[in-house]
């Protein structure tokens, strides 16, 4: 099972061209997945159906501007909310709606330059503009650029 979870970890970090820094946030993602899988002691339903532990703050102002630019690193553990990681300060954060672009990606050394800058108390200049990549779209045989 360990083999699975790594190698399913590896080809995610390698796939969404993200820094191998970001390995532990990609093997509780994997362990995660594998755990919230609907299950047949659960009679087919999902693990946080009946979670009444939420712990996801909603206060919120009506008027902010909602598109803010995350990367996905994975599930909340208590409740149906995703883990992101922001791409201005470095900080994961724990959201409940989200608007996914799946085509696109961000360069991967702006990502690694700002959680170098968050996790090891590094001293990388970040660009100001994130920049953004257009991801390849395998399908089958024939790679599509999009």
């Amino acid at each position: 099972m360990h083999g699975i979870v790594l190698s399913c970890m590896r080809s995610n970090l390698k796939k969404v061209n993200l820094p191998n820094i970001l390995w532990g946030e990609a093997f509780a993602f994997e362990v995660e997945i594998l755990n919230i899988r609907p299950s047949n002691a659960l009679k087919g339903r999902h693990v946080l159906d009946d979670s009444r532990n939420d712990q996801i703050s909603r206060n919120y102002n009506k008027l902010e501007n909602p598109g803010k630019p995350y990367i996905f690193v994975g599930y909340g553990k208590n409740s149906l909310s995703y883990r992101v990681l922001d791409l201005k300060t470095g900080i994961t954060k724990k959201l409940r709606t989200v608007e996914f672009a799946e085509d696109w990606t961000v360069e991967y050394s702006y990502v690694k330059q700002l959680v170098l800058n968050r996790y090891k108390r590094g001293n990388y200049k970040v660009p100001s503009q994130i920049l953004y990549k257009v991801m390849i779209i395998v399908t089958s045989d024939i790679v599509v650029m999009t």
